[in-house]
């Protein structure tokens, strides 16, 4: 363990997102949750963009039954912040919102196109239109729900 408390010492003189990822692995695999938050945070704060392997890295730990055994010694913020497991899911639904609104231009052009019956309200009938653009968008369902969400936001269901 003390070998991974002096890498993460050492975290400025990492130079690349490879780096950062062997980092980020290591702790994930001893569920070093606070440890891995603090250098996702480090690699924004220093514009190193994570990148599919970090997220992926970040995935193995998004979970509520994942043990918290942070024993590393990692610098604190003044400010109030989440704890690492909460902080680790508001990251990966970010991330997997986003990359869901990539596809929102084909559901937007299979709603205008065609003739559904949802108003933005009931459950039921959003059950049916998401079987429906699953079906003509080939999308996964995940990947719609979020859609439709961020389609809710702007009111898209109410004109």
């Amino acid at each position: 363990m003390s070998n991974l408390q002096i890498e993460l010492n050492n975290i400025t003189s990492l130079k690349n997102i490879n780096e950062f990822n062997n980092l980020l692995k290591k702790c994930a695999i001893l569920y070093q949750l606070e440890a891995v938050v603090y250098i996702f945070d480090y690699m924004k704060q220093h514009k190193f963009n994570p990148d599919d392997e970090t997220y992926k890295i970040l995935n193995t730990l998004h979970s509520k039954k994942i043990p918290d055994k942070s024993n590393l010694i990692v610098p604190k913020d003044i400010k109030k912040t989440l704890q690492p497991k909460r902080r680790i899911h508001k990251i990966m639904k970010g991330y997997n919102y986003s990359k869901a609104l990539k596809n929102k231009d084909i559901v937007i052009n299979y709603l205008t196109n065609n003739e559904y019956d949802y108003d933005g309200k009931d459950k039921k009938k959003e059950k049916v239109l998401i079987n429906l653009l699953k079906v003509n968008c080939k999308l996964p369902v995940s990947d719609i729900r979020h859609i439709l969400t961020y389609l809710k936001r702007q009111k898209y269901f109410f004109k």
